[in-house]
């Protein structure tokens, strides 16, 4: 089995999918919306290779469309998507919500 070595604060830890117990940093950017009554952004630590399942926020005048991962350098990925995310081995990673602007007809 080929094996991965990360190194995190000075500590070697193997990563596979046997090994995922170290946790990560999973930041959500609400982007004006409001997660579990709060407006603040979240963090989470889950652990690498996990999935978990995140709620749809809530932003009034707004539809939420879904989830968007960032990279590293700020740019975002064009999938978005709801429910569940598979974390990865990254240190910290980033999902900023995606909203469409409710039209109201008369």
């Amino acid at each position: 089995m080929l094996a991965i070595v990360m190194m995190i604060s000075q500590i070697a830890i193997p990563v596979s999918a046997e090994n995922t117990s170290y946790r990560v940093v999973l930041h959500l950017c609400l982007n004006g919306g409001s997660y579990d009554g709060s407006t603040a952004d979240k963090e989470f630590q889950p652990y690498a290779f996990s999935e978990v399942t995140l709620m749809d926020p809530t932003r009034d005048g707004y539809t939420f469309l879904g989830w968007q991962r960032v990279s590293e350098d700020g740019r975002l990925y064009s999938d978005v998507f709801t429910g569940k995310y598979s974390v990865t081995e990254k240190p910290k990673q980033v999902l900023c919500a995606r909203w469409e602007e409710e039209t109201i007809t008369n």
